[in-house]
């Protein structure tokens, strides 16, 4: 039995989306001019006040809202925990993670052509390709391009923080040296070039073949089969109701066919309400407006009053694809898959010899029943939830410690989706106690006996050029508040959540071992 790991996971990040939706995303997470050249002015990537900004202005609560450009040092409106363009992974934050024992990541390479393809005529890149899989493998680069460069920033090859890694033992091995392991993953609609238009697939099994192989020697481990449209795989789990159904309309041909979710007991809710006609004031951002002129602007009529789920289900190219998948010993993710499409996909698990372990990692996304997150946890799998604030935290740890399999070691993280175009946690509010700075993580109150032997690490408020922020006031404006995140979860969770907090490294290491011991 390989010695355990202590630490914590993130594992669901997108540092590398910095090519991301054809030049939405502003900054990066490393610069060779260093931080100016990383996370200054904005003007130039999204107008003048961030005009240009259409699929981050596309959430804002007014027709067009606009941000105040200026980067370092001043940071006066970005990064922020609603901002969804401008980078919130700078490596000295994700750093100050590592020294609060964060010790694994997920990076998820990601694209949306359909968005990018909107964005890119905005952002003034109208011949940037937005095929999904290219940019998958272009943002692999970038993650051992910032590999080699923390490495020169702490004395030569191999001498960083930050690891790369394709194994679970490569992972113990860079963990048990003090560093953080660092699996890549992927999530596109159209994994192996396999997109839908007008129901005919994009792809065929000769092409799956071919694009795994390409996956897994860019160091792939992790796969989403489905994100946020329909592809020749099957349906996506639909969570949103309006904006996505229109971008379906654009990337396949098609909106969602649907069908009333089941009435069953949910660990995270499916469906939503759809809507037949515009809400209004849905044109008045640049981004909804361009989807509704693709799209023709007539939706089909919905039920209302119910949630509904997407009718499509897993296809006979799916099938194959997650037969493959588990042939390669690929971490499979069961959220942004339909609600049914993740029931087929668990009972192919259950059927191998031995059952093939799954994962949630992105709060259920479509929908995830009581049963359904039962059998996973039976399967070896794990389920780490969205990552919310301190409280949010401890309410989803006893939820899944209440359906656990005593069968396997037991631990919760988060996925962070930082960089993903998801807002990130917000403060606690009213009730909480707040975090008191200076804090001190690893002795003290609710720090158990396994972390006697780590060195106390204080902190005090994150201050990032000019701009100073506080969790209770700021919440996650990025990644450098990790750390004032775990003193949140001591606070609500105690000993328990922060043991299972710090052993979530272990048990993401012991899945993917089962993923490969067949």
């Amino acid at each position: 039995m390989p010695q355990p790991v202590l630490g914590f996971a993130d594992v669901h990040a997108h540092v590398s989306a910095t090519s991301f939706l054809g030049g939405a995303h502003h900054g990066l997470p490393f610069h060779r001019f260093g931080v100016l050249g990383a996370l200054g002015d904005c003007t130039l990537s999204h107008g003048p006040g961030g005009i240009k900004d259409i699929v981050g202005n596309f959430r804002g609560e007014n027709p067009v809202p606009l941000h105040d450009n200026r980067g370092w040092p001043e940071f006066v409106d970005w990064p922020a925990a609603q901002s969804l363009t401008h980078e919130g992974m700078y490596y000295k934050w994700m750093e100050r993670a590592w020294r609060a024992g964060q010790r694994l990541m997920v990076n998820n390479l990601v694209e949306n052509e359909t968005l990018c393809a909107v964005q890119r005529i905005a952002s003034g890149r109208p011949l940037q390709s937005c095929n999904e899989m290219d940019s998958a493998m272009a943002q692999a680069q970038l993650m051992r391009d910032l590999e080699a460069y923390i490495d020169a920033q702490e004395g030569g090859p191999g001498r960083g923080w930050f690891r790369l890694v394709e194994s679970p033992a490569e992972a113990r091995q860079v963990i048990h040296d003090g560093k953080m392991a660092v699996v890549l993953g992927i999530e596109i609609s159209h994994l192996f070039n396999c997109d839908l238009q007008n129901g005919v697939a994009g792809c065929d099994e000769a092409d799956i073949d071919e694009q795994l192989d390409r996956l897994h020697a860019a160091g792939v481990r992790q796969m989403f089969p489905v994100h946020e449209f329909d592809n020749a795989l099957g349906g996506n789990g639909i969570f949103d109701s309006f904006a996505l159904n229109l971008g379906n309309k654009v990337d396949t041909g098609e909106f969602w066919q649907t069908y009333d979710c089941p009435e069953q007991d949910y660990f995270y809710d499916a469906g939503a309400v759809l809507l037949s006609v515009a809400p209004p004031g849905a044109g008045d951002d640049p981004l909804t407006a361009t989807l509704m002129a693709l799209a023709g602007g007539h939706l089909p009529l919905y039920p209302q009053g119910r949630e509904q789920c997407n009718a499509r289900g897993l296809t006979t190219l799916g099938r194959y694809a997650i037969q493959k998948m588990m042939e390669k010993r690929m971490i499979i993710e069961v959220d942004h898959l339909e609600l049914s499409n993740k029931a087929e996909v668990i009972a192919i698990a259950e059927q191998q010899t031995p059952a093939y372990p799954l994962v949630s990692t992105h709060g259920g996304h479509g929908g995830l029943t009581v049963d359904q997150a039962r059998r996973i946890m039976a399967l070896g799998g794990l389920i780490y939830p969205y990552k919310g604030n301190g409280r949010e935290f401890k309410e989803t740890l006893d939820r899944l410690t209440a359906i656990k399999s005593d069968a396997y070691f037991f631990g919760m993280g988060y996925g962070a989706d930082t960089n993903g175009l998801g807002a990130q946690a917000g403060p606690r509010g009213a009730g909480a106690t707040p975090v008191s700075y200076p804090f001190t993580l690893f002795q003290g109150p609710g720090w158990g006996p396994q972390f006697a032997g780590i060195a106390p690490v204080t902190f005090d408020r994150q201050v990032s050029g000019e701009r100073v922020y506080d969790t209770d006031v700021d919440g996650m404006a990025h990644y450098g508040l990790v750390a004032d995140w775990v003193e949140e979860v001591r606070l609500e969770g105690g000993e328990a959540a922060l043991t299972a907090l710090y052993n979530s490294a272990e048990a993401y290491l012991q899945m993917w071992e089962r993923t490969l011991d067949r």
